[in-house]
């Protein structure tokens, strides 16, 4: 549907990144229009003056819906890729063609102190649902961020609380953290409410397979998770969450942690 956009003559019928393009098209078509305006008003009206405020007026506006079309092109850019990597409830992503070959993702085990043979059923849609959390968290930030290096590391933290799922991440750029509603200040309200309406699903899933396969959920999710090499580590806690904020207990330890 977006290539038909794209190609559209409609232009308010037209994603942004079309209406960028057109821009760009309509560029040498005002500057024959410029030329043209400043002998066409001294002939009609006699005054080149009129035609040279015609010309700024349109530069400028010109200009103006450059920026204005950039500027949402990225947006819808920016929005294109959350849709691609996060999961709408109910939707499961593929993970093999994901998850690197040997990356196997930490997930509790129904049953203590069986020897280990290959994850079992649990194991793998468990570890599925984290990895999907760390993709879902991976897909905020610029993708030049994490190829140059400047994200690290991601952390992703899921609870429940008062019988509600939650969801958050935070980022390690450098000996800083980046929280994720930082990241998003720009955004859209309606893009930052199905960000971490996502994350919540995700959880509710995880909590649902728990219960499926009549194991404890977890109360917290600790996840620790390297965009380059995509490896993933999880905590789990099982304790009842209370008044403090784990998030932010976590955030913190995080931060003393590669401080000292």
């Amino acid at each position: 549907m977006a290539g038909k956009k794209d190609k559209s003559l409609i232009y308010w019928n037209m994603n942004y990144k079309g209406k960028l393009r057109r821009t760009w098209v309509m560029l040498p078509i005002c500057v024959i229009v410029g030329v043209i305006a400043p002998f066409y008003t001294a002939m009609e009206y006699g005054s080149v003056l009129l035609g040279i405020v015609f010309d700024v007026v349109l530069a400028v506006t010109w200009v103006l819906q450059l920026l204005y079309n950039m500027r949402k092109a990225r947006e819808e850019e920016q929005q294109e890729r959350q849709q691609t990597m996060t999961p709408t409830a109910g939707q499961s992503i593929n993970m093999a063609s994901q998850v690197p070959t040997g990356a196997v993702p930490f997930a509790p085990q129904p049953n203590g102190g069986t020897s280990w043979s290959g994850p079992t059923p649990f194991e793998q849609e468990t570890g599925r649902l984290q990895m999907q959390m760390a993709y879902l968290a991976e897909s905020l930030p610029d993708r030049a961020a994490i190829d140059d290096g400047r994200i690290q590391t991601v952390y992703v933290h899921a609870m429940v609380k008062n019988g509600q799922s939650k969801w958050d991440c935070f980022y390690r750029t450098g000996n800083a953290l980046v929280a994720s509603g930082d990241m998003m200040k720009t955004m859209p309200s309606d893009t930052r409410r199905r960000f971490f309406a996502s994350g919540q699903s995700l959880m509710d899933e995880y909590r649902r397979v728990c219960d499926r396969y009549h194991v404890d959920a977890p109360t917290e999710l600790r996840i620790t998770f390297d965009p380059k090499t995509h490896e993933l580590h999880t905590d789990v806690e099982y304790q009842p969450i209370g008044d403090d904020d784990p998030f932010m207990a976590w955030a913190s330890e995080v931060y003393k942690g590669f401080q000292s």
